[in-house]
């Protein structure tokens, strides 16, 4: 049959069994009924030839994708179909009936005015119906199956739509980031961590929503953002939808890490939100130093893990995590819009490395922020903030990054500036676990051992009591530090 079949749409009336008709599979986005012709011993070679050749007919006549109906006797005596009967002949019509891409549609159904489409699960690979399968058997089974499959459909466009509006990937990102505060300080308790990730991940997803709805306009002249859904104008995702899914992601994000964290954590998150949609994404087109304000936002996350588990910013540990997550937040940013500079342009946004034309200006910009944040390790250790180890162990990943960067100085290229873009994501990862790990954090339980002990101890002094030497206050060491020296690996 001519090739130019696929473009036109077969049909027959509703609830009259007397039409059947072949058709291709390749259809299915045109058609969601049809008949597969049955081989029976009413219709005759000649016939089927006939048949095929007065589609070819009408189709030559009318090659504008209307529908054609095309009338013959009836195949079909009663509702049921015999296991044994062939439903396609192969040698008809090539390219028409394949067994594999044939659709099949019930027939007798004149009461009810409707139709019903049945998969290739009830046909066999010999194009035979499958044994014991009347058309209403056919008719209640594939009703049940289509409404689940419209049902998960439906979930998962919705729940597809979400997720682009929170732009997840960032979402869980920064949510991962969050937890290093949280096991710094030693926290253990499911509820907690648990209550965080969801807090964190619900008010970062409200913060990208607002984020998308302002920017919605502006998406649609980035390549990069426009298949966002308010940006593609996607039908099931409408601005007011969006409005209501960041607000309540923002509520029922806040209230949880209020209820099961600290009002303290809570407040973070709503003032991230306030300062990522409020501030930072206007000025955006208004001043290149947005990265700053960016960076902020970004290293909130960190704060809110510490925070989670003691109530109180003004002790040094948070800030450690805050100002390695803002420092490399710069190298980040900046290859990002030398990589998109072409949409950021069209996006009218202010950033430094738009006037770069080979890539060596965003690799000056990057390499104070680099320098500062490999030199991080040596400056925490002359602190009395982490170990030495910390510096043995941030050597190799430091040296790592500032090959990649030094690549970039060498052969300016997009490629290289994707590549250390791409490797600094794995990078700050490392780099954040190992300052958990490393920083030393004093246990308070045993401080205050220690002071009982200290107090008793300058008593019995008092009384000329000997005193052992080693209650002294000591740093804590985590269940997962024990349990490595359990088994003689030697850190500090």
């Amino acid at each position: 049959m001519d090739k130019n079949m696929d473009e036109i749409h077969v049909k027959e009336k509703i609830g009259d069994p007397t039409n059947i008709y072949l058709i291709k599979g390749d259809m299915r986005k045109y058609l969601k009924n049809g008949f597969i012709y049955r081989n029976n011993d009413e219709v005759n070679e000649n016939l089927r030839s006939q048949r095929c050749d007065d589609l070819k007919n009408n189709m030559n006549e009318r090659n504008d994708g209307h529908t054609i109906n095309h009338s013959n006797n009836s195949l079909f005596n009663n509702y049921s179909i015999d296991y044994n009967t062939n439903l396609c002949v192969n040698n008809i019509c090539s390219n028409v009936n394949n067994v594999e891409t044939l659709l099949l549609c019930g027939c007798g159904v004149e009461k009810k005015k409707k139709r019903y489409t049945f998969n290739n699960d009830f046909i066999e690979n010999d194009g035979v119906l499958k044994k014991d399968m009347i058309i209403d058997d056919i008719i209640s089974k594939e009703k049940y199956k289509n409404k689940i499959r419209f049902f998960c459909k439906v979930i998962l466009l919705y729940l597809n739509n979400y997720l682009e509006l929170s732009k997840h990937k960032l979402t869980l990102w920064v949510t991962l980031s969050s937890t290093f505060g949280y096991f710094m300080l030693g926290g253990s308790s499911i509820v907690h961590i648990s209550s965080l990730l969801v807090g964190v991940y619900l008010c970062s997803s409200s913060a990208n929503a607002f984020n998308q709805i302002i920017e919605r306009n502006i998406d649609k002249l980035m390549k990069r953002t426009q298949k966002r859904p308010l940006a593609n104008n996607n039908p099931n995702m409408s601005v007011k939808h969006a409005e209501i899914f960041a607000i309540l992601s923002g509520l029922n994000g806040s209230f949880i890490l209020y209820f099961f964290n600290n009002p303290l954590t809570s407040f973070l998150g709503i003032f991230n939100i306030f300062l990522y949609t409020c501030i930072y994404t206007p000025l955006k087109r208004k001043t290149p130093y947005n990265t700053h304000v960016g960076s902020i936002v970004g290293s909130i996350p960190t704060l809110m893990g510490c925070t989670a588990i003691e109530q109180n910013l003004f002790f040094p540990e948070p800030w450690i995590l805050f100002v390695t997550q803002f420092l490399w937040q710069f190298p980040h940013f900046y290859s990002l819009a030398y990589l998109y500079k072409e949409d950021y342009i069209k996006g009218k946004y202010k950033m430094f490395p738009l006037q770069d034309t080979n890539g060596l200006y965003t690799a000056k910009l990057c390499k104070p922020y680099l320098i500062t944040l490999s030199s991080l390790p040596f400056i925490l250790f002359f602190c009395g903030y982490t170990s030495y180890m910390y510096i043995l162990t941030s050597i190799l990943p430091n040296l790592f990054i500032f090959y990649k960067f030094q690549k970039i100085i060498q052969k300016p290229s997009r490629a290289n500036i994707r590549s250390f873009f791409k490797h600094s994501l794995w990078h700050i990862m490392l780099l954040l676990a190992l300052t958990t790990y490393h920083t030393q954090i004093p246990d308070k339980n045993k401080n205050n051992d220690t002071m009982t002990v200290n107090i008793n101890s300058n008593e019995e002094h008092n009384k000329g009591i000997h005193v052992h030497k080693d209650s002294n206050t000591e740093y804590s060491i985590t269940k997962f530090k024990k349990k490595l020296i359990k088994y003689c690996i030697v850190f500090s």
